[in-house]
């Protein structure tokens, strides 16, 4: 266990969060510079930012956030959106591969087991057939 608390990952995230938002490389919110982008960005609950355990974080988000945008270097929101949808379209792209694969495996365990059933029908038939001629034969009672 490495003894870091709740609220020091939750710290951790933020000024990760911040970083990304900061440098134009949001990975799941719309990149913009705001409260609600950062709390998405870190995975947290807006309400959490207005804690006193995170106040300092946010803050150091809001200077250098305002001072971006002061100079007029704010990075560019949608190319941080799009690179965002970028990335969630290869994993579901792969995830829909994993499911096509998975359903072309089931079809072809579907073909087998099909053919297992008509050759146990077939088996099943004749053995009946094979019963029925043996009951046929009718028992001689013996003599007392």
């Amino acid at each position: 266990m490495s003894g870091e608390t709740v609220t020091d990952r939750n710290r951790r995230n933020l000024r990760e969060a911040a970083e990304r938002l900061l440098g134009g490389r949001a990975h799941s919110s719309d990149g913009k510079l705001t409260i609600k982008s950062l709390a998405v960005e870190a995975g947290l609950p807006r309400a959490y930012l207005y804690r006193d355990a995170y106040r300092d974080e946010v803050e150091r988000f809001e200077v250098a956030a305002n001072r971006m945008r002061a100079s007029g270097k704010t990075p560019d929101a949608n190319l941080a959106e799009i690179a965002r949808l970028q990335a969630e379209l290869v994993k579901v792209t792969d995830r829909g591969r994993k499911h096509w694969a998975e359903a072309r495996r089931a079809r072809d365990d579907l073909k087998v087991a099909a053919s297992q059933i008509a050759y146990l029908h077939a088996q099943n038939d004749a053995l009946r057939r094979q019963l029925s001629r043996a009951a046929a034969v009718v028992p001689i009672e013996p003599h007392l």
